[in-house]
């Protein structure tokens, strides 16, 4: 009797344990188990990388210094380098793809478009100047993005916000507001093509509506914090996170009519915040730190990077596989699969970062000049 007692019991253990997977495959007691090993990947370079972006489980980019971007088609067990026409001296600060074909990239002093999966690029390029950059750029389809950055208005500093749209004759329009300000816009997230937010130095959110408008109109919020905000995630028009300096995590149900600390538990910068959905979310920034949440925020705990230097993008392909990237030509992943961490690939064989050239060849400047575009601007 105890024999089948103890059978009986066992079963239905079991029974219950594998019900509650497959309700919650991803619940807060388990999900966390298999993104707590992070795997290095080879990227084949040793240039600092600042974007990430996948499409699928499969297919992925990641950009970073020295016009290096990176291309996998079979989930990052292989990275191969990408020409996007650039020169070499010219950092990378974005990548995202709108779909299989059409492509956007940025940095401080260009914006670039593809329109047949990267194999050829063409865009806008600028010369360097420290009176104007981007920062980052979001595109909301394969022919309009907005970036944003710096610039000046006289002799003032301004925060910057461009709007690019390639009309279907092919010219370009660039719709820019600059606003004299003592900060700088480090980063820009749209839900749609009509709401965006933007962080920046010194604590500042600006909420953008109406952004298809002739009028795009610019809302400051109020963040409760003077730290500077390195990168926002916002799931929908109301939920949304920030990341900052400090260990600085900022949440928002409300669309950031209100939005509220979260405690880090860390005091090094954060570069880059990402979630998964309402509850599973991961963190990172310097000195190698990821910090992840199964509760929407309201706690986080450090992972093992296994490395000691910057992280500064961290992107869901969903909830269950997650990818960093930073300094050194570092690319993590993590699943909640063990057995599919253990297939990754060595870490190993980078090619040392060039030095930096600012000249712009004439051949290849010749391959971003700007299209024929109407400007109109908002200063």
């Amino acid at each position: 009797m105890k024999k089948f007692a103890l059978v009986f019991w066992a079963t239905v253990f079991i029974a219950q344990a594998g019900c509650s997977d497959k309700k919650n495959p991803v619940s807060a007691d388990n999900d966390m188990n298999g993104l707590k090993s992070w795997v290095a990947q080879t990227s084949g370079t040793m240039n600092a990388l600042h974007a990430v972006h996948f499409l699928n489980a499969a297919e992925g980019w990641a950009a970073g210094d020295n016009s290096t971007l990176l291309r996998t088609t079979n989930s990052g067990a292989n990275w191969s380098a990408v020409s996007a026409g650039l020169p070499d001296s010219r950092d990378i600060k974005s990548v995202r793809f709108i779909d299989a074909n059409s492509g956007w990239i940025a940095g401080p002093y260009f914006v670039g478009r593809t329109l047949n999966g990267g194999a050829n690029w063409g865009g806008l390029l600028y010369q360097q100047s420290p009176e104007e950059f981007r920062t980052k750029v979001f595109p909301l389809s394969s022919s309009q993005a907005w970036a944003v950055g710096k610039t000046t208005l006289g002799t003032f500093n301004a925060r910057a916000f461009w709007r690019y749209t390639y009309n279907s004759t092919g010219t370009r329009s660039t719709f820019s507001i600059g606003q004299s300000s003592s900060d700088i816009v480090n980063d820009v997230y749209f839900v749609d093509a009509d709401n965006g937010w933007s962080v920046g130095t010194f604590g500042r959110i600006i909420r953008v509506t109406s952004a298809s408008a002739d009028q795009p109109v610019l809302t400051i919020q109020t963040s409760g914090t003077n730290e500077d905000l390195n990168c926002i995630h916002m799931l929908d028009p109301n939920t949304g996170w920030v990341a900052g300096a400090k260990g600085t995590i900022l949440t928002t149900t409300n669309g950031g009519a209100t939005w509220t600390a979260q405690t880090s538990a860390v005091t090094v910068d954060l570069r880059a915040v990402s979630f998964a959905d309402a509850k599973h979310g991961l963190a990172v920034g310097e000195a190698g730190t990821i910090l992840y949440t199964t509760d929407g925020g309201a706690s986080w705990a450090t992972q093992n990077s296994n490395v000691t230097h910057s992280l500064r993008r961290v992107h869901f392909v969903d909830a269950n596989t997650a990818y960093v990237v930073g300094d050194n030509g570092t690319i993590l992943k993590a699943t909640t699969s063990g057995a599919a961490l253990a297939k990754e690939a060595p870490r190993a064989n980078r090619r040392s970062a060039p030095a930096k050239d600012y000249s712009i060849p004439s051949a290849v400047a010749s391959e971003w000049l700007p299209a024929p575009s109407s400007e109109k601007s908002n200063r």
